[in-house]
């Protein structure tokens, strides 16, 4: 695809809504294809999932669904995409859809003077957001907290840092709306097992909007068309300042 057309496309997230149940919004297409435009110095390669496997996901997805209706036991099938980075210290990106959530996660070494006990284990931190309102209609971002479930104290520190506190107000403001779904106002940063490498993961649960949710975002002034770019940033403002005092060659 010649690079001006994508230049387009990638300017409505309309033009990659896909599903049998229900079309929404494909993340596992839409942000690879987002950000090697957006962030194309960073990006070295991409894979996206093709229409098929999509169809063939939200099939699975409609028979556990049923199953969940029926005898109380269903599951989710969901379709992937990823990316390799370049030119920062962040590695590559998983994005998985469900049916109605896709889990991001950003992937980059583990900054070890930050992991907990002897063995280091790791560390757990999620920043949430503060939220003011119940209905639909009210909600209200208030700002972003905090919260440290294991490694270095000192964890306690990446809020100070005013260009992140910022970017993760504005990734919350996005999404303000559903934050009572599941993990959806949340930022979580965890070390996990990938290929049997130890690596940092920061985790967002993004919605994956259909054509009415979209347009009803556009009419409050809110663009869901850059969340991609927002989770970059945020991902490499917390990997360049866990590894600033790491000899990582990136």
């Amino acid at each position: 695809m010649q690079i001006d057309r994508l230049e387009k496309l990638v300017e409505d997230s309309s033009n990659f809504l896909v599903g049998t149940l229900g079309k929404r919004i494909a993340w596992s297409v839409y942000f690879p294809l987002r950000l090697l435009v957006k962030r194309r110095e960073y990006v070295e390669a991409i894979r996206v999932p093709s229409k098929r496997d999509h169809a063939k996901s939200g099939v699975l997805t409609g028979i556990g669904i049923a199953l969940a209706k029926t005898i109380g036991l269903g599951f989710e099938k969901g379709t992937t995409g990823y990316l390799l980075f370049k030119n920062c210290p962040l590695v590559g990106a998983r994005i998985k859809d469900f049916f109605d959530l896709a889990i991001i996660e950003i992937i980059f070494p583990v900054a070890e003077q930050y992991a907990d006990g002897l063995l280091k284990k790791g560390y757990d931190v999620a920043i949430k957001a503060k939220v003011k309102g119940f209905r639909f209609v009210n909600k209200r971002l208030l700002g972003t907290k905090l919260e440290i479930y294991g490694g270095k104290r000192e964890l306690e520190d990446l809020l100070k840092n005013e260009k992140l506190r910022n970017l993760c107000e504005k990734y919350f403001s996005q999404i303000i709306y559903w934050t009572s779904l599941k993990g959806v106002g949340v930022i979580s940063l965890t070390v996990k097992d990938f290929d049997e490498k130890r690596m940092s993961v920061i985790e967002f649960s993004v919605p994956r909007f259909n054509k009415k949710q979209i347009d009803f975002h556009r009419q409050n002034n809110k663009d869901v068309e850059v969340l991609p770019e927002i989770i970059f940033d945020i991902s490499r403002e917390i990997s360049e300042e866990l590894l600033e005092k790491e000899s990582i060659e990136w």
